[in-house]
């Protein structure tokens, strides 16, 4: 991968300094890169000038400071602009590092690839995406550009970074894109540089182009399903784009994971992951084909009935897998209903 300029010098000068920060005391030594940076390189649709750093094993960043026992403004020759413990951020050069101890969302997207003759663990569209769906309270218009832009370019990576919230959760979002579309609008002429001729008219009200994208990507349909020893997941988003991935019926996590429907159905219902993902098992070991889980926006989410046990297979206990009550969107949310919430706080004018 051939990150855009500026990114790339960037990244090749700073890179050694920052593989120490995750080498110090308190860190592991990986480092996940991602941002606009990798979305750049990706789709070739603007131009990034910050280098986004998440540490996951570390848990802040004091030490890395000025006059830190890892000063990476002495390091890098920058200048800190900001640092609030669990996140740093350097001026150098022609950008800006930003560093931060946390891990990605949407944990075991993230893959290692070659980035600038080096290999280096990145961050998946959906991850990056996620991140930045986060902060829609914050008006950022190279946010909303590029989830304009990715309706057009990577759909699937977008729906599911905006089905892994609650539906209440994604309201908000939309709710602060659209809000946000004045100030994202004016900021744009500075924000967004280069920007490829195919994707100029996504610089055309932005908040609303961004939320319509987040609007569009949530699911209408999704079915769960064992055909032939094989998982199956189906899903139609609202725009109407329809999706059908197979995988490995014994790896059913595995699967769960790579679609985004571990994130989904912890946030858009009752039924948890793990549960699911044992009757798939189970389903795919014992032959027995069949729907496990149906979700609509019209009827909420419901797991299939447990049908009994074919021949060859042993029966289980009848009470074991009952069908969950009516589930609608948004009443099963965890952590990102939290980040919901806490967005809705920020829009009535509470501390965040």
């Amino acid at each position: 991968m051939t990150l855009r300029e500026p990114a790339g010098t960037l990244w090749r000068m700073h890179r050694e300094a920052i593989k120490r920060i995750a080498r110090a005391p308190g860190g592991k030594g990986n480092v996940l890169l991602g941002g606009g940076a990798i979305l750049a390189a990706r789709w070739a649709h603007r131009r990034s000038t910050t280098i986004e750093i998440l540490l996951p094993e570390r848990t802040a960043v004091y030490d890395v400071g000025r006059g830190g026992t890892v000063d990476l403004e002495r390091a890098t020759g920058g200048e800190v602009v900001q640092n609030d413990g669990w996140r740093i951020v350097l001026k150098v050069d022609e950008g800006k590092l930003d560093i931060a101890a946390m891990r990605p969302e949407l944990p075991g997207l993230e893959a290692t690839a070659e980035v600038e003759g080096q290999a280096q663990t990145v961050l998946g569209n959906e991850q990056i995406l996620r991140g930045k769906l986060n902060r829609t309270d914050e008006g950022i218009a190279r946010d909303a550009f590029d989830f304009a832009v990715s309706r057009r370019v990577d759909p699937r990576a977008l729906e599911i970074a905006a089905n892994s919230f609650s539906e209440d959760a994604n309201r908000v979002l939309q709710r602060n894109l659209r809000a946000g579309n004045g100030d994202m609008g004016r900021e744009a002429e500075a924000e967004l540089e280069d920007v490829a001729p195919e994707y100029e008219e996504c610089r055309q009200a932005l908040g609303e182009l961004g939320a319509d994208a987040v609007a569009a990507s949530r699911y209408k349909e999704v079915r769960i399903a064992v055909r032939q020893g094989r998982i199956h997941i189906a899903t139609q988003a609202v725009a109407g784009t329809i999706r059908s991935e197979t995988y490995d019926g014994r790896r059913p996590a595995e699967a769960l994971q790579k679609t985004g429907m571990d994130a989904y159905l912890e946030s858009n219902s009752n039924e948890l992951p793990g549960g699911v993902a044992l009757e798939l098992e189970e389903r795919a070991r014992n032959g027995r084909d069949g729907t496990v889980l149906r979700a609509s926006r019209s009827n909420g989410i419901r797991r299939a009935r447990t049908r009994p046990a074919s021949r060859g297979t042993t029966a289980r206990k009848s009470n074991r897998h009952q069908p969950a009550a009516d589930t609608k969107a948004g009443t099963g949310s965890r952590a990102a209903e939290n980040t919901g919430r806490e967005r809705a706080r920020g829009e009535a004018g509470e501390p965040r």
